[in-house]
């Protein structure tokens, strides 16, 4: 078989794919003759020579064969990224390199996709951020409007708004984690879990919607104890089975039942929730989990939703290496289960109401870096409201520059602005100054940003968008001695 190879000297074609090398001493390695034009070298050669012309990852692989006592295979790149497959018989001291230019082939082509996703996350994340910082905007001022002294009718209207933003926020999200899984997979987090505790979270989450329409939600608790596992990825796994279970039920209610079982070494925690609702046939069953899909055409009509939410969670249940149920009577009702595999624990938790929480030190001096002038002034309003001395600048190199003029407490850092984003501005601040906190304002989650972040020397992140308590609370945190 010929094939032509591209290489630093002339030489057209060879006559097989293998060719091959002898290790004479610890010293000299004698090659083929074709394998000496191909290489370009001399027919015998020093082994540091030999070792030179492979990758540096792959001249330790090289180093081996001087050490091995059996068979030896590997697969090794020239430096000029051409791909072997390496076989060394000690006994013979021969070694054998099989051309394998599929595989090179194979890796430009990895190298593409892999290229092509990277555009795919920074298109997300930047649309992301596009979306969620005006809204971050938005969040505040309905916030400041709630503290004003309004009479009830436009608190009313207020409270009615905020809900509007948070099921538009709720249906973002949704796209943005469904575009996020489908090319990246995340690092799971071992939080340390009380399964009451989050029962009873999801519990207050739909306490108005339960009694806006009348609907009742039991809880039964078969055993109570604390757990390791993801707790977002968990809430949003209920959030959604609850989420639906309300939708699509006109009158009687939700039951939420725990259990954990053991199957040799592992725990298996179950969470059942049932519902009184609409139910489903059989059909309506095989499209459930589908992207974009809903039971049948009329139930979007009807009953509104992208058909997002149960593609999600079942992604997210195989996250956590777990498995989804689902038995349904139409006209009847429906139960989702999911059993996952836990970590038991006997870490004790320390119980805090999500609404509590403390204002910063009056009169400290807070630096705001945003570029969107809305997000902006609507940070710099929520801050004054609470006695706190606020300078802004519009990016990247202004904060630098005010960084220099004056001793700030804290400095509140938007990443994606022009000029100079936050990370090179967090770098430079870092440069004159290791104790002051710089906390990063980005409606990026992913694990890979959090860490730029952190490698960039801020000290911590706050997610657009983001309500007034949030950030009193990461001041007061970074702040309070």
């Amino acid at each position: 078989m010929r094939f032509n190879l591209k290489k630093t000297k002339s030489f057209d074609e060879i006559e097989s794919y293998i060719l091959s090398f002898k290790l004479e001493s610890p010293t000299t390695v004698s090659v083929s003759k074709d394998l000496a034009a191909f290489l370009s070298i001399k027919s015998s050669i020093g082994f540091d020579d030999f070792k030179s012309l492979w990758s540096f990852d792959d001249q330790l692989k090289i180093e081996m064969l001087i050490k091995v006592n059996k068979p030896y295979s590997q697969i090794i790149e020239l430096k000029e990224h051409k791909t072997f497959k390496l076989i060394y018989v000690p006994e013979l001291s021969q070694g054998y390199l099989v051309y394998l230019p599929e595989l090179n082939q194979f890796k430009k082509e990895i190298n593409n996709l892999e290229q092509i996703i990277k555009k795919q996350e920074t298109y997300v994340y930047q649309m992301s951020h596009e979306l969620k910082t005006p809204l971050s905007a938005l969040t505040s001022y309905l916030e400041l409007f709630e503290m004003d002294d309004l009479d009830a009718k436009h608190l009313d209207y207020i409270h009615k708004m905020s809900i509007a933003l948070e099921q538009g926020l709720h249906q973002m999200d949704a796209i943005l984690q469904l575009s996020k899984l489908s090319y990246q997979k995340p690092v799971l987090s071992k939080d340390v879990i009380s399964l009451t505790e989050l029962i009873k979270s999801i519990n207050d989450i739909f306490d108005a919607s339960l009694k806006k329409k009348g609907l009742y939600l039991h809880i039964t608790h078969q055993d109570s104890f604390v757990f390791e596992s993801d707790l977002g990825f968990l809430k949003q796994i209920l959030t959604n089975l609850v989420s639906n279970a309300i939708k699509f039920t006109i009158s009687g209610g939700i039951d939420i039942e725990t259990s954990l079982s053991k199957i040799e070494d592992t725990y298996l925690l179950q969470i059942s929730i049932s519902d009184t609702g609409i139910g489903m046939t059989d059909d309506e069953q095989l499209n459930l989990f589908k992207v974009f899909s809903q039971a049948n055409n009329d139930i979007s009509k009807k009953y509104g939703g992208t058909g997002l939410g149960l593609s999600i969670t079942k992604e997210l249940v195989h996250l956590l290496n777990g498995r989804i149920d689902v038995k349904s009577t139409y006209g009847a009702g429906t139960t989702f289960t999911i059993t996952l595999p836990v970590v038991l624990s006997d870490k004790i938790i320390e119980k805090q109401s999500d609404d509590a929480y403390q204002l910063p030190d009056k009169n400290l001096s807070i630096l705001v870096v945003e570029d969107n002038v809305l997000s902006l002034q609507a940070t710099e309003k929520l801050l004054t409201q609470i006695n706190l001395r606020v300078t802004t600048a519009i990016n990247g190199k202004e904060a630098i520059s005010k960084s220099l003029e004056f001793p700030y407490d804290l400095i509140l850092m938007d990443v994606s602005m022009p000029i100079v984003d936050g990370f090179e501005a967090s770098k430079i601040i870092r440069e004159n100054d290791w104790n002051i906190p710089i906390i990063a304002m980005t409606a990026n989650t992913y694990q890979d940003h959090v860490k730029k972040c952190m490698d960039s020397g801020m000290t911590d992140v706050l997610y657009k968008p983001f309500k007034a308590k949030h950030l009193y609370q990461i001041i007061h945190k970074h702040t309070h001695k």
